[in-house]
């Protein structure tokens, strides 16, 4: 397919899919289950477009790129985890305030990014603190072999 008529694609079923949220709105639908919108023909006419179109791509290399995707695993665990979920989005967003709002789709983007660099900030911190303490572990038990103790 040819690239300008996937980015047209999917820029229309977005289009549409807002759209149709304002009409809803518009009419008096509550927003209740918001997750039901992610479900149906035009998300799938997106992710499937923007799929075809990233694997159409040439391959590059990108350090950003390459340290957020090491650190997705981390993302999906730290936010998904029931504890910690309930008390992100009730306690620290309080997100059912927004629920019959217009703009909870760049509310909910501008969290997703938050939460995304938040848990790589977390995860990198992890990963470097078990590196100096896997040093320092090797660093002490060199001492002690150093120190002429028979076992």
């Amino acid at each position: 397919m040819k690239t300008k008529w996937l980015i047209s694609s999917m820029i229309l079923s977005l289009i549409l899919f807002y759209f149709s949220m304002i009409l809803l709105y518009k009419a008096g639908v509550s927003f209740q289950r918001i997750d039901t919108f992610g479900y149906g023909l035009l998300p799938a006419i997106f992710t499937t477009s923007l799929f075809i179109l990233i694997k159409q791509g040439k391959p590059f290399y990108s350090k950003t790129v390459n340290l957020i995707a090491s650190n997705v695993f981390s993302v999906y665990l730290i936010t998904v985890h029931p504890a910690i979920q309930s008390q992100i989005f009730t306690e620290v967003f309080n997100v059912k305030k927004f629920q019959d709002n217009l703009y909870l789709l760049l509310l909910g983007l501008g969290i997703a990014i938050f939460l995304v660099l938040l848990s790589c900030f977390i995860d990198m911190f992890r990963k470097y603190l078990f590196i100096f303490l896997a040093k320092l572990k090797f660093h002490f038990n060199l001492n002690k072999k150093s120190s002429g103790t028979i076992k």
